[in-house]
């Protein structure tokens, strides 16, 4: 009695299933054939490649910690601006 629910879900995820393998095989794709070609060059080619990922790594590893770790986090910062003591509105130069 249950045997076609459960074939219908089977097949709807096994469908899901596939196209996230087809999104992950087109995203791969590139750099899978980009290893192909540079596979049996020589350092003067793979040395550049090499140091623009570094480059990327280090960068892309530099914004995670400045965006993720707080430095110098005051937890008073809007008392610092004492807006009751304030007598010009907000927006009035």
């Amino acid at each position: 009695m249950l045997d076609p629910i459960i074939a219908f879900f089977q097949r709807v995820f096994a469908a899901i299933g596939r196209g996230i393998g087809m999104v992950v095989a087109w995203f791969l794709w590139p750099f899978l054939a980009a290893h192909g070609w540079y596979r049996d060059r020589s350092w003067i080619i793979k040395g550049p490649i090499l140091g623009v990922l570094l480059l990327l790594v280090i960068f892309y590893g530099q914004f995670i910690y400045r965006t993720q770790v707080w430095h110098g986090f005051d937890p008073a910062f809007v008392q610092a601006y004492k807006f009751e003591e304030r007598t010009v509105p907000a927006g009035t130069a």
